[in-house]
Parts: structure tokens; C-alpha cells; sequence
């Protein structure tokens, strides 16, 4: 199982292929990142599904939603598994 900090620096790698400016997806996914760190809860890929799927089930605004199922997708298929780096 690779340590921590390898997770980290792979996530953060993964992010940064991404594009060099961050999508709304991208942005949500950092925001969750942040409130998981700030709770003091561990941030991994499974934290960061479910927090996507509290804010699918409480939005209204269908725009709010597409940004997150798009989010939602961009974090299930990513290649990262384990402990996230915010």
C-alpha cells in the first residue's frame, strides 16, 4: 500500500494534468477537500463521493447539480485510491 504522501503527491499530479486552470468540477472537489481537512477528517476518495452525493441530494439548482455529477464522475474515475492531499 503506497504511504500516505506518495497518495498525496499522486492526486495532486493527477489535479495538475488536468489543466492548468481549475474546472468548477475541480474546484468543488478542492472545497470538500478543504472542509474535510478543516473537520480534521481524513480526505479520501470515498470522503470526497460522499460529500458529493450530500450536495447532489440538497441542491435545487440544476446547474449546481451538473457541476456536481460532473464532479462526482471526475472523482470516481479517478486513477487515485486512499488518503487525499487538499
Amino acid at each position: 500500500m503506497p504511504s500516505a504522501s506518495a497518495v498525496e503527491a499522486e492526486i495532486t499530479d493527477y489535479f495538475k494534468r488536468a489543466g492548468q486552470h481549475a474546472s468548477p468540477e475541480q474546484a468543488v472537489v478542492a472545497s470538500l477537500m478543504g472542509e474535510l481537512t478543516t473537520l480534521q477528517k481524513p480526505v479520501s476518495k470515498t470522503a470526497i463521493i460522499m460529500g458529493l452525493i450530500e450536495k447532489l441530494e440538497s441542491e435545487s439548482d440544476p446547474a449546481r447539480l451538473d457541476v456536481y455529477r460532473q464532479a462526482l464522475e471526475m472523482v470516481i474515475h479517478s486513477p487515485v485510491d486512499g488518503p487525499l492531499a487538499p
